[in-house]
């Protein structure tokens, strides 16, 4: 295990990161000492984990480079498990829940070889640094779970074989920047839990899989935009601002869904027939909106489904007897409608459905 407190950890990698972004002059031979500061930095007083076997420490100079190459062929690659080499080279560098205080420097574009960095669960704070785009050959970045704040820059959007990028839980503010569409190997996209604003960009890359903006202050209409998510399986818009219906283009275009959340909007009308096309859904939030009409009795298309959420809205009439359809049903809530009538023949009986958890008060329901 290694042995270091988090205060000195993080004096000692608010040190280096202060000395990396005074150093920076573009040089070869530069580049590669920034790099050897900035590890000794991090490892200046930490020791080889008994658990791995060996008590060899990395040893530094005076002048705060590696007296041997972290990555050389000689090395104990795992005797620090915050690296990953790969031919000779830095790959990933794994700072999770260090923690780590401060900014992200400028001088992070050093790093250029990194096809993964982690900033995960620390300290961070100020402004995401547009000398990120640099990092040509980064496939997966984490920084959520900091203090983030600013504009998230449009630099980043060059970086092309990015496929998975989390940004949530910070105070990142402003619009999604239309780079965002190139970003052409993006594949996970976590935006959460900031404060984002204003309309949707104008188009997203179609190689998202999973995407969620959930708790931002996002508004306007669900665009056009969302209609390049053809490969999508996951798709959360919850607790923004969005008005207006539900796009047709649902299940008309894009129909890979398994997870479709629009609950906690200003949605309004009806739930378009299209959308039940998403022959594979199985989560569906649409929750907390103004939405009107009669539940359609396409409902019983969506036999996959194990939890359907339409409370808190406006809709009228009866529940369709075609919920006797839905046999992997756990969950579904009906509650604070203006639903009428008696529930359909059959709903409870447990060869049918297997129903754990159900609502369906405040409506203007009869019978028992």
């Amino acid at each position: 295990m290694i042995v270091i407190t988090s205060l000195l950890y993080c004096s000692l990698f608010a040190f280096t990161l202060l000395y990396l972004q005074n150093s920076v002059n573009g040089a070869d031979e530069v580049f590669e000492t920034d790099i050897h500061r900035g590890l000794c930095g991090l490892i200046a007083a930490t020791r080889v984990s008994e658990a791995l076997g060996t008590t060899t420490q990395w040893q530094c100079n005076t002048d705060g480079t590696l007296i041997s190459e972290p990555c050389g062929a000689g090395d104990p690659l795992l005797i620090w498990e915050m690296t990953k080499c790969e031919d000779d080279t830095l790959r990933e560098l794994d700072l999770n829940t260090v923690p780590i205080y401060g900014t992200i420097p400028t001088a992070i574009a050093y790093l250029n070889t990194l096809t993964k960095l982690v900033l995960t669960s620390n300290c961070m704070t100020g402004t995401i640094p547009t000398h990120l785009g640099v990092l040509s050959h980064l496939s997966e970045l984490y920084l959520n779970f900091n203090s983030l704040n600013g504009t998230f820059p449009s630099e980043i959007g060059g970086m092309d074989k990015l496929t998975l990028m989390r940004v949530e839980i910070n105070s990142l503010t402003g619009t999604l920047p239309p780079t965002l569409v190139d970003l052409v190997s993006i594949q996970t996209l976590y935006m959460f839990n900031n404060s984002f604003s204003g309309n949707l960009p104008t188009a997203f890359p179609q190689s998202l899989t999973l995407m969620n903006l959930q708790n931002n202050w996002l508004n306007g209409t669900l665009a056009t935009s969302l209609s390049h998510l053809t490969n999508c399986k996951m798709l959360v818009l919850s607790e923004n601002s969005f008005t207006q219906s539900i796009p047709t283009f649902f299940g008309n275009i894009v129909n890979n869904f398994i997870f479709l959340f629009f609950d906690s909007n200003d949605l309004t009308g009806t739930i378009p027939s299209s959308l039940f096309k998403i022959t594979n859904l199985r989560y569906l939030r649409a929750d907390y909106n103004y939405l009107t009409g009669q539940i359609p009795t396409l409902i019983g298309i969506f036999t996959k489904a194990t939890y359907v959420s339409l409370n808190n809205n406006r809709f009228t009439g009866t529940i369709p007897t075609e919920f006797n359809e839905l046999t992997n049903l756990d969950t579904l809530r009906l509650d604070n409608n203006n639903i009428t009538g008696p529930l359909p023949d059959g709903m409870f009986v447990k060869e049918k459905l297997f129903l754990e958890h159900i609502q369906l008060r405040d409506n203007k329901l009869t019978g028992s």
